[in-house]
């Protein structure tokens, strides 16, 4: 089992451009270690309200990296980019094979201010091929009630899932026409759920 978690991106870094953030993003973690990541541009940008990156599988605990860091990797159920034009995803690895392409894996370091550092390797998107280059992401682990209630909900066909962790909710699927579709809610003060941000 792991601890639920619900966590904010405070930077992405593509080495050895600087660190920027165009994306709102929310990523939610059950007890499973399912998680359910959605990614959408922020206001201002061009594509404001788009879907960047919304992935939803689960999570695995790795041996540590060599000087004793948390690692982990990620296998998606759903991936929004698998269905982008012009975004070739990474084949299907083969395990017996010394040629198999890196997978989603990252190392997580814990910084001085409480923020955790994730640095990997994943294909980036935003140059043409999606190359496999190294990345590294700030995250902010938003605070949790000493009781977290989890609910992670997925529809047979694997074509949509939904997930709680405390007061945040994320969803996202492929409607009847093949269209990938994403939102988020935050339970508000009053006890009501707020859609805070929806995408295709």
């Amino acid at each position: 089992m792991m601890d639920p978690m619900v966590s904010t991106r405070v930077s992405i870094r593509w080495p050895p451009n600087p660190a920027s953030e165009d994306c709102d993003v929310l990523v939610i973690q059950g007890r499973t270690g399912f998680f359910l990541d959605l990614r959408t541009f922020v206001d201002g940008h061009q594509r404001q309200g788009e879907i960047d990156w919304a992935t939803a599988g689960w999570k695995k605990l790795l041996t540590a990296s060599a000087d004793g860091q948390p690692r982990a990797s990620f296998t998606p159920l759903i991936d929004s980019r698998q269905r982008a034009p012009g975004y070739t995803p990474l084949p299907a690895v083969n395990e017996d094979s010394d040629e198999s392409p890196p997978a989603d894996e990252g190392t997580f370091t814990t910084l001085p201010n409480g923020d955790v550092l994730e640095t990997g390797s994943l294909p980036n998107p935003d140059v043409p091929g999606s190359p496999i280059q190294e990345y590294e992401e700030v995250w902010r682990r938003l605070p949790l009630p000493k009781v977290v209630k989890c609910l992670i909900l997925a529809r047979e066909d694997d074509k949509v899932f939904w997930g709680r962790v405390a007061g945040w909710e994320v969803g996202m699927g492929v409607d009847d026409q093949g269209k990938f579709w994403a939102t988020r809610r935050v339970l508000n003060g009053s006890g009501e759920w707020g859609v805070e941000g929806c995408g295709r």
